[in-house]
């Protein structure tokens, strides 16, 4: 029997009215008859109370039942009372009073009512101990019994319920399984405010969602505030700032309404706005999921810090394939060292919701979607935080980079807003991982960034490596403890990562370079467009000492207080910047920072061995031109060699077969050396670093690689060799007579 119908109702309350009056009647009848009123006292009061006389409910417990049995009709429930059939559990004797006649339930016994019909497979009634009626359905005297009535319970209406109704603990006796945790709405959950009067009613006191937080115990819809499929009312009375979602992309019923949602056979045109994704009872996963999860029902939905449910749709081939997480970008999974971070954490660590509301567009104020599949923005794409000029977003994290705020990458000072503030430079969800469409496969993630601006006609041309600087992807020394790159996948190793350092480290922009912060050394001292110095410059460390060269290049540290050390005229510029530069640099050899032209090398034209002078300063490398470059009447004037210059023919040093195996480097026109074959320039018999190449001596000339007794002149000159060493510079006695 699913029901009644109006007619039905009508019927049955004739009926349960007559059966109340005959079991009256012949009970009291009964009753005054075998001599068990209060006979004697004519002025006694018969007083019923009805809350208490048993025999009322209990009509076969009166003298004389037997009698008027057959009078009666069937019941329709299994109960046994020492050895009777229970009439008292039967629906008609609870209707014969709640009629009206006691009490007006008739609202609860409509068609269709969930409670008056045989439990469906997965409620588990057998296991419950609630009783069902002869045909196994659920009657009244399945939930209410007389006799559990707590009348000491203040405010708590509690109608003869064999369980508690305000905890649940009632209804899970048969639907344990739609409390799952995971799988189905969260049960017992304390709320920051009160539930809604609509929801609360008089059977939730506790504060805390229940199942008739949400269900109605008697009536034809199942659940409040429903209409038909649509939950929206109900769910938005609880979860409001949720109902952002319905201005965005993610409301899927506008969006995307022929998109079948998950296992639920409906598509999101048919749903309402939660049920593109939420399912109250028997979702997949955490937050009711309505999508199939890699892991199966109810498993760990984020791994590595990737939210399955995220990639429902933002995979590849879901609905939003064109926003897909790739598995590169911002890493997830990662603790999280700064403290005070506003944003939502999982065990310590990032995943997705860490900077995606899902439910809401944009946290700036007035900033609203456009046109439906709006591409997102550094404002929007349901960012917690903007990304705008303050970086809010990023910088609950990182707050060490909020340098960047006060200086030249302040993105907001040349670039869109749009684009935000940090993600002008990073990609969060793109298969570059840092990278900004410019990705270079010869360089590393972070060159590759760096030049997309400082290259060519970049944003930051006038900052450009220029054709000649520093070079990059040539091999790190071991231990330089600096950031470097690997060929194999052009990641960048940091020291601060943890991980011991690979052996095949390359050099990259970030191995000098970190670009949020203008001033290492110190607090910001940054003026827009300020020319930097080698304390400053974005660089990894302060480099007025030659600290962060020397990392690399500790064998040249002894130039360091030599005659070659001008960083005491020059301050800020380390000792290294007098003759290097890393960008723009004059030439590819040693990155020199200035060098002679043609018309400038005929003024300080060579000396032949003849004496005659050398005028084709076309022949001179590069070498020559840098160090004449100061050592001419125009720069060093206390250090001008009055001749110079070796004859610019190839040749070859035999220092394999000298008994100490030292040669002095050749180098071609372009400054370049292989060792042993080539031309002599300067910095073959000068090392421009080291003033006393074994700790000085009254007879060493400065900066000579070699002592006299150790030159490899006499490879070719013979016993002129000490003649020619010792007066090369002179421009009259070199000249043998």
């Amino acid at each position: 029997m699913n029901g009644f119908s109006p007619m039905d109702l009508d019927s049955r309350r004739l009926k349960a009215r007559l059966l109340r009056a005959t079991l009256a009647c012949g009970v009291a009848g009964l009753w005054l008859a075998l001599g068990l009123g209060p006979a004697g006292r004519a002025d006694a009061q018969l007083h019923m109370d009805r809350s208490k006389e048993c025999v009322i409910c209990h009509v076969e417990w009166g003298e004389g039942y037997e009698k008027m049995a057959v009078l009666l009709p069937p019941v329709d429930h299994p109960v046994m009372i020492d050895g009777r059939e229970a009439r008292v559990a039967s629906r008609d004797m609870c209707w014969s009073c709640h009629d009206g006649y006691v009490g007006d339930s008739r609202r609860f016994f409509q068609k269709d009512d969930p409670h008056f019909h045989k439990p469906s497979n997965g409620a588990a009634v057998s296991a419950s101990g609630l009783p069902l009626d002869r045909k196994g359905d659920i009657y009244c005297g399945s939930c209410h019994t007389p006799h559990m009535n707590r009348m000491e319970r203040e405010f708590q209406y509690v109608p003869f319920l064999r369980a508690e109704a305000d905890n649940s603990a009632l209804c899970l006796k048969c639907h344990a399984d739609h409390a799952r945790r995971n799988t189905d709405h969260p049960l017992h959950a304390k709320l920051e405010q009160a539930l809604p009067q609509e929801l609360a009613g008089r059977h939730v006191s506790t504060g805390t969602v229940e199942c008739l937080s949400c269900h109605n115990m008697h009536s034809d819809k199942r659940a409040k505030l429903v209409d038909g499929a649509d939950r929206t009312q109900l769910c938005r009375s609880c979860h409001e700032p949720s109902f952002a979602v319905l201005q965005s992309d993610h409301h899927l019923k506008e969006e995307h309404g022929n998109l079948p949602i998950g296992n639920t056979r409906r598509t999101a045109g048919q749903s309402d706005a939660c049920a593109s994704c939420h399912v109250t009872h028997g979702g997949n996963g955490p937050a009711m999921w309505a999508w199939p999860l890699p892991g199966g029902r109810g498993a760990d939905v984020v791994k590595d810090g990737v939210d399955a449910r995220c990639l429902s749709c933002h995979q590849e081939k879901g609905a939003a394939g064109a926003i897909s997480w790739v598995g590169h970008g911002h890493p997830l999974d990662r603790p999280v060292k700064e403290q005070n971070v506003r944003l939502p954490l999982r065990e310590g660590g990032m995943s997705c919701t860490t900077c995606h509301d899902p439910h809401r567009w944009s946290a700036m104020p007035g900033h609203k979607p456009g046109p439906g599949n709006e591409d997102g923005d550094a404002l929007g794409s349901f960012l917690r935080l903007p990304d705008d000029e303050n970086g809010r977003l990023c910088i609950n994290c990182h707050n060490e980079q909020a340098q960047t705020l006060v200086s030249d990458h302040n993105s907001f000072n040349w670039s869109e807003p749009s684009r935000g503030q940090c993600t002008s430079c990073h990609n969060t969800h793109k298969q570059q991982a840092f990278g900004d469409g410019h990705a270079r496969t010869e360089a590393s993630e972070f060159t590759s960034l760096c030049l997309s601006c400082h290259e060519g006609t970049g944003k930051h041309g006038a900052t450009t490596l220029g054709q000649h600087g520093h070079p990059v992807g040539r091999a790190m020394p071991k231990g330089s403890k600096l950031p470097g790159y690997r060929a194999e996948n052009l990641r960048t190793w940091r020291p601060a990562d943890g991980t011991p350092e690979p052996a095949d480290l390359l050099v990259g922009c970030e191995s000098c370079h970190e670009p949020h912060h203008w001033n290492p050394a110190g607090p910001p001292t940054w003026q827009a467009n300020a020319k930097g110095d080698d304390n400053s410059s974005f660089l990894r460390m302060a480099n007025s000492g030659a600290q962060l060269c020397s990392a690399c290049h500790s064998g040249e540290t002894r130039v360091l207080g030599s005659a070659h050390d001008l960083s005491e005229t020059r301050p800020n510029e380390s000792a290294c910047r007098a003759c290097h530069t890393t960008h723009r640099a004059v030439s590819d050899w040693a990155i020199i920072a200035s060098s002679l032209d043609n018309a400038q090398m005929d003024s300080v034209a060579a000396v032949r061995p003849d004496g005659s002078l050398e005028r084709k300063a076309e022949n001179w490398s590069p070498g020559a031109r840098h160090c004449l470059s100061c050592h001419r009447e125009q720069g060093a004037s206390s250090h001008v060699p009055e001749a110079w210059g070796h004859p610019q023919k190839y040749m070859t040093l035999a220092g394999q077969t000298r008994p100490d195996g030292r040669t002095m480097p050749l180098f071609d026109a372009e400054g370049r050396t292989d060792g042993a074959i080539g031309r002599v320039d300067c910095t073959s018999c000068h090392n421009p670093h080291v003033a006393h190449p074994e700790g000085g001596g009254e007879h060493s000339p400065d900066f000579l690689r070699q002592e006299t007794s150790e030159a490899v002149c006499a490879d070719c000159h013979g016993d002129k060799a000490l003649w020619k060493y010792r007066y090369y510079h002179s421009s009259e006695k070199r000249v043998l007579p």
